[in-house]
């Protein structure tokens, strides 16, 4: 090898190592190959795939690629046969004058043959191209004039393997890159919606509160208000509709949200039914009217499967306060905190969170903690409500109904704890035990020369697969030895429409075993009349919001005659429960109810006072109320 191509050699090797652009390094390869032998003319073609040619080669660097002469070189070289030999076979290859007659028009100056040799992919020896040494003989070449082509082919091909490389490092970095994109949109963002989540809502809030504190020193001004929103009803769309539904309600709400909060404001879904609104520029005011904006667009009825849905909207909210420290966390517990407190104001309305409702909340959640405990403390007793027929003025029965000692705040009523059981779960190991205890006092009366019914409320949640409730109900039965004959089991029009647990089984399996199945608090849920001939309901209890104004209202009188009509067509009897004045009793009477409850006839009372009730007969003495 000659010393200019041996100084070529080095010079090329050190910008490939070097990391130079691939169109440099074949610049200055051209360039030095063609100083080296000024009557010789070097191009380099590489493979490219396109959908009209799958394989074709095409001008990587030549002394001018836009030249006729790189038009030839393309032509001449992108033979069917010499791509065989040269790319796919690998062989060196010498074009004779001859062989350009199949393109007459294209001349190469004063270049006799043309000379191919194989550029190969240092990684792999696959061949990537072809270098073209154009010779002014048309004869073989000399040794030297190999050593020209060699060196070129293999310089090229080295500075070709090191572009490769780059450009798959390249890919292999943006294919990482978009990777941890992706990866770092699902830690932020909510799955469903595609809003953020509650990660990304902490930081945006944490942000904006930064900048208020900075707007206090004289920076830009904010005034961040958080909007804590949970949907009520919204698990009733779920269990009736199914979750698909329930996804589908949740990403229109989503949209609504978006829509009427400012640009500068965030939407987030922290899970569940449960949204939360950053106004990061907003005063008391401002937030109401955001408030009420948030509760219309969550009324109106989502249309899902041709069938309309409502939801309606509790909004808690939480205001930054400049004169006190309060943390991004802090401010939307507030929030939650206060939507809570509207929520158990009826809901489907808003409030603002004010440190009085922090007291509630610290109460609430000392109450549950308490209740936890409650079971194994035995600090939960029952009481029972009789129940009378209507037409022997006889005590017939009772319903068991919890109470709660508490040994530091004493007897706690059930309106305070049961929600907090059904919400905290407790409500399954508690109706447990409740079935369990109603059934062992049960076992005591149904000896007594008239035997007594036993009601228990079961709870929807009771009703979870997991809870495996008929065969509770059976177990139960067989270890107080009550008779199951003597049971009723008490459940509301929401258990009826729950469609992913097995109610409909598990009712059928508890009416197999012989126990009565009584639908409580009839007309206020929203099921369909044709559930009481789907399920083996055999009692319907009236919901005392009727009976209060059954001797006042006609609505509530016809309302009343109506279930009462409804239920004796199709084989059930009626009680009428929330009885508390005379004439409410006379009105009953005379529309044909089979049976009463309510603190006219009977208080709730320990188990040892419900023998006195049968010495008594309403319709003859004075009805024990106290």
């Amino acid at each position: 090898m000659s010393p200019h191509l041996s100084e070529t050699q080095t010079q090329i090797l050190t910008r490939i190592a070097g990391g130079a652009p691939l169109a440099e390094t074949l610049d200055e390869l051209t360039h030095r190959l063609q100083s080296a032998s000024p009557t010789h003319r070097v191009a380099f073609l590489t493979v490219r795939k396109d959908a009209i040619n799958p394989l074709r080669l095409r001008v990587s660097h030549a002394p001018d690629k836009e030249s006729a002469f790189a038009v030839a070189v393309e032509s001449v070289v992108n033979v069917e046969s010499l791509l065989y030999k040269v790319v796919f076979a690998g062989q060196t290859e010498l074009v004779a004058r001859a062989e350009q007659s199949r393109v007459p028009e294209i001349r190469f100056d004063d270049a006799e043959a043309v000379y191919l040799a194989p550029l190969t992919d240092s990684r792999s020896d696959a061949n990537i191209g072809v270098c073209v040494l154009f010779l002014p003989r048309g004869e073989e070449p000399t040794p030297e004039e190999n050593d020209l082509l060699s060196l070129a082919a293999s310089l090229a091909g080295l500075a070709l393997s090191r572009d490769l490389l780059e450009q798959e490092r390249k890919r292999g970095e943006e294919a990482l890159s978009a990777s941890l994109t992706a990866l770092r949109l699902q830690t932020l963002t909510d799955p469903l919606t595609g809003l953020p989540n509650r990660r990304q809502f902490l930081q945006s809030l944490t942000d904006t509160i930064g900048c208020a504190h900075n707007g206090i020193k004289g920076g830009t001004p904010c005034r961040p208000a958080v909007l804590f929103v949970d949907l009520d009803r919204f698990k009733l769309i779920n269990d009736t509709l199914g979750h698909a539904a329930g996804d589908t309600l949740l990403l229109e709400i989503s949209s609504r949200f978006s829509q009427v909060v400012g640009a500068d404001d965030v939407v987030a879904r922290l899970g569940g039914d449960e949204f939360v609104i950053l106004l990061r520029h907003a005063d008391a005011d401002a937030a109401r009217q955001a408030a009420t904006r948030l509760r219309i667009v969550a009324a109106k009825p989502v249309v899902i499967h041709a069938q309309e849905a409502y939801v309606a909207a509790s909004i808690g909210i939480a205001l930054w306060n400049a004169d006190a420290f309060c943390s991004a966390e802090t401010l939307l517990q507030n929030a939650d905190t206060a939507m809570y407190h509207a929520k158990k104001e009826g809901g489907s309305g808003f409030a603002i969170f004010t440190e009085a409702m922090g007291d509630v909340v610290m109460h609430r959640a000392s109450l549950e903690s308490d209740l936890r405990r409650a079971l194994s403390r035995n600090e939960l007793f029952l009481h029972f409500q009789p129940q009378f027929d209507l037409l022997t003025g006889r005590v017939i029965g009772a319903e068991a109904l919890a109470r709660w000692n508490h040994p530091r705040r004493g007897e706690i009523t059930p309106a305070e704890f049961v929600p907090i059981a059904e919400e905290s779960g407790l409500i399954e190991p508690m109706g447990e035990w409740i079935l369990r205890e109603a059934c062992r006092q049960g076992a005591v009366w149904q000896n007594l020369p008239r035997p007594l019914r036993v009601a228990v409320n079961l709870s929807a949640r009771q009703f979870a697969p997991r809870n495996e409730l008929a065969k509770q109900v059976e177990r139960v039965l067989a270890e107080t030895g009550f008779r199951p004959s003597l049971l009723d089991l008490e459940i509301t029009e929401s258990v009826l429409l729950t469609k992913n647990v097995p109610v409909t089984e598990t009712l059928a399996a508890m009416k197999k075993l012989g126990a009565r199945l009584l639908l409580d608090d009839f007309g206020t849920g929203y099921g369909s009349l044709i559930y009481l001939r789907q399920f083996p309901i055999e009692v319907l209890k009236v919901d005392s919001s009727f009976v209060q104004g059954v001797s006042l209202s006609k609505e509530d009188a016809a309302i009343v005659r109506a279930v009462i009509d409804l239920a004796h067509a199709l084989g059930m009897r009626v009680v009428a429960e929330g009885v508390e004045t005379e004439e409410q009793l006379a009105e009953l009477t005379r529309l044909g109810c089979d049976a009463l409850q309510g603190f006219l006839l009977g208080r709730p009372v320990p188990a040892a006072e419900i023998p006195r009730f049968f010495d008594v007969k309403w319709g003859t003495a004075p009805p024990f109320n106290r």
